[in-house]
């Protein structure tokens, strides 16, 4: 067994309260002891008793996430970076994933409640007012890395449909006048909006319209069969995806049948990850920094969490970044 407080106290010769200041760097107590105690702790190799200090403080230092999964870079890199954060701060991070099941999200959720998680960071799947509830009336803080998925309450992310809009004008910047927009997912299994994907979409149509150029959207899970039906017209569209998984695909498929991208079709993406990279041609990409997302969804609900005064509603840069593929 470890070495206790009250052990402590008594091998330093000091009350349990100093020793419990000098660990917390709280309260009034000279260097001196500090140092005497902070030494003594250090050579008796002490641990401090997270559960026990949970009871007394009613706060367990514990954080969790919960995300769709963790297969691509976008959601691994948001986790890492809040990880990091609210390490910086004392905090442990819980991850868990809910692999876009509805159900098993907000079962992820109580359970965090019923293990005592001090507050919760969520890309959430769930829409609607039941949820919106459900959210709101957690005893905990909470914050959603979205701008648009919940109607109120702490939120960090991009402007998706200024992301959308210009990605697109930078397509048209580049010369083409014939414009598809490429998101197989804009509805869940429970037909209700995937609201990123619509947000760029919003974004994308107002461009398009506002430059008076042709438009489509392929949003059927076959869209990578479909773009290469599409380019049967010869007129050398250009493609933005919202991600860049659909464009990985629908690059495959053009490649199958002969079509290389500059040369016969554009394409742009958003996500732009280390994954991509090393792509030839390299892909232009709407870079939407999840590590900055991470960092301050973590810095958010770290001040949350202390009722520290803060904004609440946090807006990341996006950021075009030039490839080869426009």
């Amino acid at each position: 067994m470890g070495t206790t407080i009250n052990e402590l106290a008594k091998i330093c010769g000091v009350s349990r309260t100093t020793v419990i200041r000098a660990l917390h760097g709280e309260g009034r107590i000279s260097d001196e002891t500090k140092s005497l105690i902070l030494q003594k702790a250090k050579e008796l190799h002490y641990q401090p008793n997270l559960v026990a200090r949970s009871l007394v403080s009613g706060k367990s230092m514990i954080l969790g996430i919960v995300v769709p999964d963790l297969h691509n870079q976008y959601f691994p890199k948001i986790v890492d970076s809040v990880a990091k954060t609210v390490n910086a701060e004392g905090y442990l991070l819980n991850i868990m994933v809910h692999e876009d099941d509805k159900e098993n999200e907000k079962r992820i959720i109580r359970d965090f409640i019923g293990h005592n998680v001090d507050g919760i960071i969520i890309n959430p799947i769930n829409k609607g007012a039941d949820f919106e509830k459900m959210m709101n009336n957690l005893p905990v803080p909470h914050v959603v890395m979205s701008l648009d998925d919940l109607a109120d309450g702490p939120c960090v992310g991009i402007d998706e449909t200024a992301a959308g809009e210009a990605a697109t004008e930078y397509m048209i910047s580049k010369g083409y006048r014939h414009l598809l927009f490429v998101a197989p997912s804009l509805y869940d299994r429970d037909h209700q909006l995937n609201i990123g994907h619509h947000c760029r979409l919003e974004g994308f149509e107002r461009a398009a319209g506002k430059a008076g150029v042709e438009y489509e959207i392929l949003s059927a899970q076959e869209y990578a069969q479909q773009a290469v039906k599409r380019m049967e017209k010869k007129d050398h569209p250009a493609f933005l995806c919202s991600g860049a998984m659909f464009a990985s695909e629908v690059m495959a498929a053009l490649r199958d049948k002969g079509y290389k991208p500059v040369q016969d079709y554009g394409i742009m993406s958003f996500d732009q990850l280390d994954y991509y990279k090393n792509w030839s041609p390299r892909l232009t990409a709407v870079d939407n920094h999840p590590e900055q997302i991470g960092e301050e969804a973590g810095k958010l609900l770290v001040k949350l969490c202390r009722s520290e005064d803060t904004a609440e509603r946090v807006v990341v840069p996006f950021q075009i970044v030039e490839g080869e593929s426009l």
